[in-house]
């Protein structure tokens, strides 16, 4: 199937042109230039998509299970190159060789025995797409998912190298991980938790060099919840605990996939929990009404209070409105979110729950992480949903949470994804650089990268692709200088 067109648009869906997209791996190409790139950006946003959702005579039945695809804009001396391949991993090569799915994914699993299922927990054999995210361990560049089995790969050529050792692996256990872990600039770790299925469930928290990995904390859990992201500050770890929760023993007794084995328990609560990276010790819980979370915005310290910023949904319903069947139906309405802030005091007193910016609905925040990572903060960047109605269009948001409003760039027929923030090599204060988005133009079928100013949020500008990018979850820049 060709990529999406204007006319087919109309026919079959605007959301599906989102994900609907068909793209060849690409040599490094050079880009068209409209307007300017700063001259001192140098260096390439690396973004991880999905693609490839066909398999045999049907498709896989969600978003997050298709193929993984590695896309670079590199950009230096004013010019722009791209270059696209997909992941070359074991489940790719399976779905070909097999013409079906033949390893458990987010929401696929191949038809096994309940024996089969059940020594899952000993001997799992998950899926290696990594889909979701980017990230850079030493001089090592790893594709990311959810399951603990990252993939390394070159920048340059985007070639797979293979499954990495560097992120600790989860030996003789089913393992649930984050696509989200964290930098610590001072010590040159990432920081990241995973949970750990069993007779015994728990949470662990590791920070992970390129060389050597150390367990900051663990805890027990029962019934473990499903958590996308975390947050992080200086002093602690923070890990909340969605309502979302799964029995570890329905992991091998059901006939389901992945996700559809939790089960919403809004009588829960929220539960966050601190852990002290310094010593490990669990300082807490801390309780307060449930809401459903995949991304953390930012976190930090206030004097004796700990600051959680997240978007949040009323309940996981989103997770349902991304099965490829729902996103085809441009008859649903989508659920709004807004911006949760909860402050956590000593002794596990949540002293303030508030909605810092709502509305609309919107997802993928980014924030200026050389100025506020971590830190009091003022503006995140998102990508807002297409709104219910026709005609409505995708937009590019740079929420001001301090006044509760937001600057937009929003144009017919575009579909920007994922804000990512480069920052001036100048920078003084939050927002001195620029705002990095892949733009699908759904007018030409091609795909360009829009470059907006941090600061005014208006176009400096945009450099087109040779082809459409499909829809891509999350990347990051990585500066040359």
């Amino acid at each position: 199937m060709p990529p999406t067109t204007t006319d087919s648009l109309a026919r079959e869906g605007r959301l599906r042109s989102i994900y609907d997209v068909r793209t060849a791996d690409t040599p490094r190409t050079a880009c068209q230039v409209e307007g300017a790139m700063p001259p001192w950006l140098t260096g390439t946003l690396l973004r991880n998509s999905v693609t490839r959702f066909d398999v045999g005579a049907g498709r896989v039945p969600h978003l997050f299970d298709g193929l993984a695809m590695l896309h670079a804009f590199t950009v230096g001396d004013g010019g722009v190159t791209y270059t696209a391949r997909m992941l070359d991993t074991a489940d790719r090569r399976s779905r070909a060789a097999e013409d079906r799915v033949t390893l458990a994914g987010f929401a696929v699993d191949p038809c096994r025995s309940r024996f089969q299922r059940f020594m899952q927990l000993f001997k799992p054999a998950l899926s290696d797409n990594a889909n979701v995210n980017i990230a850079r361990l030493g001089d090592e560049f790893l594709a990311l998912t959810e399951l603990p089995m990252p993939i390394a790969f070159d920048p340059e050529t985007l070639e797979t190298l293979g499954v990495s050792h560097a992120l600790p692996p989860s030996p003789g256990k089913v393992a649930h991980t984050t696509a989200h872990p964290l930098p610590d600039a001072a010590t040159g770790e990432l920081v990241h938790y995973m949970t750990r299925f069993g007779p015994r469930s728990q949470y662990e928290v590791h920070a992970t060099r390129a060389d050597s990995n150390r367990r900051l904390a663990k805890l027990g859990v029962r019934e473990p919840s499903y958590m996308h992201s975390f947050g992080l500050t200086d002093r602690h770890v923070v890990l909340h605990e969605n309502a979302l929760v799964v029995n570890p023993l329905d992991l091998a007794r059901a006939r389901a996939p992945f996700i559809q084995n939790y089960r919403w328990k809004p009588e829960l609560g929220s539960r966050l929990h601190l852990f002290d990276r310094a010593t490990g010790e669990h300082r807490g819980v801390w309780e307060t009404d449930a809401a459903f979370c995949f991304h953390h915005v930012n976190t930090f310290e206030d004097g004796d209070e700990t600051v959680v910023d997240m978007v949040v949904f009323d309940d996981p319903t989103i997770i349902d409105e991304l099965y490829l069947d729902h996103l085809d139906d441009d008859t649903r309405i989508r659920p709004q979110n807004r911006v949760r802030r909860l402050r956590l005091a000593p002794g596990g007193k949540v002293v303030a729950d508030e909605t810092l910016y709502g509305g609309e609905s919107f997802e993928l925040p980014r924030i200026d992480d050389a100025q506020a990572a971590g830190r009091p903060y003022r503006y995140t960047f998102a990508t807002g949903f297409l709104p219910d109605g026709p005609g409505a269009d995708p937009s590019l948001l740079r929420i001001d949470l301090e006044r509760g409003e937001a600057a937009r760039w929003q144009a017919a027929g575009q579909i920007p994804g994922e804000p990512v923030f480069a920052s001036a090599p100048d920078a003084r204060e939050e927002g001195d650089g620029v705002v990095l988005s892949v733009v699908l133009d759904t007018t030409s079928d091609r795909s360009y990268l829009l470059v907006l100013d941090g600061r005014t949020f208006e176009e400096i500008g945009r450099a087109w692709a040779p082809q459409a990018v499909p829809l891509s979850f999350h990347g990051s820049f990585f500066s040359t200088d």
